[in-house]
């Protein structure tokens, strides 16, 4: 196979790169920008709870300090949005491989959504707004359980992503197993705390794919001889034996 064979549709390999790098970047600060939120948020309202509090009472209608938690939490899923794009570049071709991206990329725009639908105030008479609060959040969470499990079925099985694929699919069942928890804690003392459970699993994950992929377009001859991923497969030129 030649290289003019292998070389995808669309940006150079060059510019592909610098599209590319910036957005795993950005996604890989996404979930230390989100983690801030969580520190910044109490401190500046002393009488919130991490532990029982939901992390929407941070941003619900009313709540004080909006004008620095709100920015946060959006730049959180900007870079959400940003490593759901680079990382559909860099996937295995495979039938089906938007899947994931494109449930990450969906669970983004349904965060910057929510700014629209806040949370009604605990002990507030529920309103439409804040019903629209907890289906928008109930289809986010959903989202991110469908975008790990399509990370995983593209890589599962190609050559040179074993590693990515059991690290994700171990993230999937935990994501579930916390996820459930956290449903069944929402009237518990510790609510919150079982949500940031929760929570930290997809942030965990994001981070670690964040960093995985970025070193793979980094350093693109350790993995792109096992594995045809995205824009690296145009650098290299494999012949045919």
């Amino acid at each position: 196979m030649t290289e003019s064979s292998r070389r995808p549709t669309g940006d150079s390999p060059e510019n592909a790169d610098r599209i590319v790098r910036p957005l795993l970047v950005l996604g890989a600060l996404g979930p230390w920008v989100y983690v801030l939120a969580l520190v910044v948020g109490p401190l500046l309202w002393t009488s919130y709870s991490s532990y029982g509090e939901s992390v929407s009472t941070l941003t619900s209608r009313g709540a004080p300090n909006q004008a620095v938690i709100g920015p946060l939490f959006a730049l959180y899923n900007v870079a959400l949005i940003a490593f759901a794009v680079a990382s559909r570049r860099v996937l295995p071709r495979r039938p089906r491989a938007a899947v994931g991206p494109a449930a990450l990329a969906g669970a983004g725009a349904l965060g910057l959504l929510l700014f629209l639908f806040p949370q009604d105030p605990w002990g507030a008479p529920v309103t439409a707004v804040g019903e629209g609060h907890i289906a928008i959040s109930g289809l986010l969470a959903f989202l991110f359980l469908v975008g790990l499990f399509g990370f995983w079925r593209t890589t599962a099985g190609s050559p040179g992503w074993a590693w990515f694929s059991r690290g994700t699919v171990a993230f999937f069942v935990a994501g579930i197993a916390l996820g459930a928890f956290g449903a069944v804690s929402v009237t518990t003392p510790y609510a919150g705390l079982a949500e940031r459970a929760s929570i930290g699993t997809f942030l965990l994950w994001t981070e670690l794919a964040s960093l995985a992929l970025l070193a793979m377009v980094s350093r693109p001859s350790r993995f792109v001889q096992e594995a045809p991923v995205g824009p690296l497969d145009a650098r290299v030129d494999v012949a045919a034996p």
